[in-house]
């Protein structure tokens, strides 16, 4: 960003380290190094605006984290289906343990939802993806 201190000097950050640069207005569209990282640059010749993004750009980030969280849980809950899907079916198939088919059960559901709960968060992020 460029902003114009007074009439005979321009402040701008260098866009490698953010160093925040003054260079005199004849050195407008000249190309100068950054004193602190050696970067060549151009210097500005008119002033830029600010940027004006920065909530949104939050608002980003944090959709992007409770969506994230959202399917970590799934995931979690796709595991634990898995394991109930197995331990269900060597009870069913050891015949000894007649709660098995709860096992099975559970764990075939916790699986299911799991899975539309996943897709149904993916199609989400990809409807609210700018």
């Amino acid at each position: 960003m460029a902003d114009i201190q007074d009439a005979g000097e321009i402040q701008f950050q260098c866009s490698n380290c953010n160093q925040l640069l003054e260079v005199a207005n004849e050195h407008r569209g000249k190309s100068i190094a950054c004193p602190k990282c050696s970067t060549n640059m151009l210097v500005p010749v008119l002033p830029v605006a600010k940027a004006v993004e920065a909530p949104k750009v939050q608002m980003i980030e944090r959709t992007a984290k409770r969506y994230k969280g959202r399917l970590v849980i799934a995931t979690l809950l796709g595991v634990i289906g898995v394991i109930l899907l197995i331990i269900g079916s060597v009870q069913l198939s050891t015949e000894e343990n007649p709660s098995g088919g709860v096992s099975f059960g559970l764990g075939l559901t916790m699986c299911l939802f799991a899975a539309i709960w996943g897709i149904a968060i993916r199609i989400r992020i990809w409807w609210h993806h700018e």
